[in-house]
């Protein structure tokens, strides 16, 4: 039997007809990818964003200037109060600003020299903080000029905002609506291009800023309050810049445009404060007579103390310190009425009642009190009718206080005002 002449063999496969031929004619190019070119606008912006920022220097020296005015308000201090806390009467005479003064009394430089001032260390150390930040953030991102620009517009926009809802009689003072408008406009120029690379950090740190300074909850220690009004006005003025700075800013520019202008607005603006000042200057020996018009922290009355000689040596001191102050003499009656001595406690009441315009623009919840001690005072000399004329219309509604109240609940008790007298 003859083998087929392919059995049992092994060797290479065949490369016949079963693979196809290959192509004919040129062989596909290789691919390679060559990047688009950079158009020369957004290289420049780029450039514009990657260069260096400059130092906060003029942050700084607002920051300096605002320390140094402060210290010129303690070593100035036209009353006797001690402490670093000028009192209201030392606020008026170096330039703090109400409608009063600044409309009636025609001295509209207050607007100004305000926005300079500072009630005591804690609400300057607050403002410079803030200061500093967001000072720093918008002199680095605009330039020093438009900075001092915003500075001087937003402390005049905070200015003429408490000016108009204030009330008459209210002191204003304080940087805090001036560097609102540095917040506001920060967060504004954060949209900018030039922001990119920064832009959530600066819109977060000025929304936490804003947000508590713009609500009004609370109030300052003494009753002195935080005045919502030149932070809103303040805060207007800076969005308005902030929006005029966005609109004179190209995308390829590291700072907006009109420097020139910007820079002119703020030495006009920093020429205007120092002639202000001038005027706080010639005003000042007019207002230093008058003295101090307000006591500072008044001391505490206990049974322990009532009958000290310290105590009456202190109550006497600062009721001549502070004849016009109705705290001073109410603090003096309450330590008289402890000893018994009716006819001085009843002089001294009548002394604070004669305040009628401190009570009624400072310390308006001091009247009810002192009208119901008076009350009580002539209830103990017999004198019932006198008595009654006295509390009639002020222990006939109920006080939050509680001291107040129970004054209230007293009168009602010895029969006054129509209560029931208590024969128990």
């Amino acid at each position: 039997m003859t083998d087929s002449p392919t059995f049992g063999r092994r060797g290479p496969p065949s490369t016949g007809a079963s693979r196809p031929p290959p192509p004919r004619g040129p062989l596909p190019q290789v691919l390679s990818y060559t990047p688009a070119p950079i158009e020369p606008e957004l290289r420049a912006e780029w450039a514009a964003r990657d260069a260096p920022r400059p130092w906060p220097l003029l942050t700084l020296a607002i920051t300096a200037g605002l320390i140094v005015i402060f210290a010129a308000e303690y070593w100035f201090n036209v009353g006797p109060a001690p402490g670093l806390a000028p009192g209201p009467n030392s606020l008026v005479a170096l330039g703090a600003m109400s409608r009063n003064l600044a409309l009636d009394a025609g001295e509209p430089w207050r607007l100004l020299t305000a926005v300079c001032l500072h009630l005591n260390p804690a609400h300057l150390i607050g403002n410079a903080i803030v200061l500093c930040l967001a000072g720093a953030t918008l002199e680095r991102l605009a330039g020093r000029a438009w900075l001092g620009a915003t500075f001087v517009v937003s402390g005049v926009g905070g200015s003429i905002a408490a000016l108009c809802f204030d009330p008459a009689a209210q002191i204003s003072l304080g940087a805090s609506g001036a560097i609102m408008g540095l917040v506001s406009a920060a967060f504004i120029c954060s949209f900018h291009s030039q922001a990119a690379g920064m832009r959530r950090t600066i819109q977060l740190a000025c929304l936490r800023t804003a947000i508590p300074a713009l609500i009004p909850f609370s109030s300052l220690q003494g009753g002195l309050h935080i005045d919502y009004n030149a932070h809103a006005g303040g805060c207007i003025a800076g969005v308005l810049m902030g929006m005029l700075m966005c609109e004179a800013w190209p995308a390829d520019q590291r700072h907006p445009r009109l420097q020139r202008l910007a820079a002119d607005a703020a030495w006009t603006g920093l020429a205007l404060v120092a002639l202000s000042f001038l005027m706080v200057i010639l005003h000042y020996p007019a207002y230093a007579q008058a003295g101090e018009r307000f006591a500072g922290e008044l001391p505490a009355l206990t049974q322990r103390s009532i009958g000290t000689p310290a105590m009456a040596e202190e109550t006497s001191k600062l009721v001549q310190a502070y004849p016009h102050d109705p705290r001073t003499h109410f603090l003096r009656g309450e330590l008289l009425l402890g000893n018994r001595d009716l006819a001085g406690a009843e002089a001294e009441m009548r002394a604070a009642l004669a305040e009628q315009d401190a009570i009624t623009t400072d310390f308006p919840a001091l009247e009810p009190p002192l009208h119901m001690t008076l009350a009580g005072i002539l209830l103990n000399q017999g004198r019932q009718s006198e008595a009654d004329d006295e509390a009639h219309p002020w222990c006939l509604k109920q006080y939050r206080d509680v001291s107040t109240e129970a004054l209230r609940e007293d009168l009602l008790a010895a029969g006054l005002c129509g209560g029931f007298r208590n024969t128990h």
